[in-house]
């Protein structure tokens, strides 16, 4: 292939295509894998090395696990919650965006009995973002509180949140009880 004043010989690329089509055919044969076996290939990309690498996995991993949460064991959703709350802790602001977002998902998404399973990992992660003033963390964290709110009651929530955020979480309680009908 040649490039001519920034432009590619077409030609010679076509040709060399033709040139490939001699050679050994790659094996084209398709093989079945389990939700599992692609969640791993997923969470292959959270080992990247930029910001922008993890957040992307992360984004990837909430739509995969918005759309396929009914066949994915109970393990597997508690390894990805997990995996997904230790990004939440992290300091880049961009990787914690998506990880809020993930677990936005899957708390919207999944049983209630997984959720609750979780919130001592969740929330912790949840509420070292609240204070931050950015408006997109202010509002999820606080949809996020008041969905929590709303399922478990406070008394259940209130166990999880540590002595410096209870003012955080009592605020939107009293926001919660006095104007949010709760899920039944």
């Amino acid at each position: 292939m040649k490039e001519h004043g920034g432009k590619v010989d077409w030609k010679a690329l076509v040709n060399s295509m033709e040139d490939d089509e001699d050679q050994e055919p790659m094996d084209d044969g398709e093989r079945e894998a389990s939700i599992e076996e692609y969640f791993k290939m997923i969470s292959a990309g959270l080992a990247g090395t930029s910001p922008h690498m993890v957040s992307a996995t992360i984004a990837a991993l909430s739509r995969v696990l918005f759309e396929f949460h009914d066949e994915l064991n109970r393990t597997k959703i508690d390894e990805l919650i997990s995996t997904t709350e230790i990004f939440l802790n992290s300091p880049n602001r961009e990787i914690a965006k998506t990880a809020i977002g993930f677990m936005k998902v899957a708390v919207v998404s999944l049983k209630q009995e997984v959720v609750s399973k979780q919130l001592e990992k969740i929330v912790p992660g949840l509420l070292n973002w609240a204070a931050e003033h950015k408006n997109y963390f202010k509002a999820n964290i606080q949809n996020l509180l008041e969905f929590f709110l709303r399922l478990f009651g406070f008394d259940t929530f209130e166990k999880f949140v540590s002595s410096r955020d209870i003012c955080i979480c009592s605020y939107q309680c009293n926001y919660w009880y006095w104007f949010i009908e709760p899920i039944n």
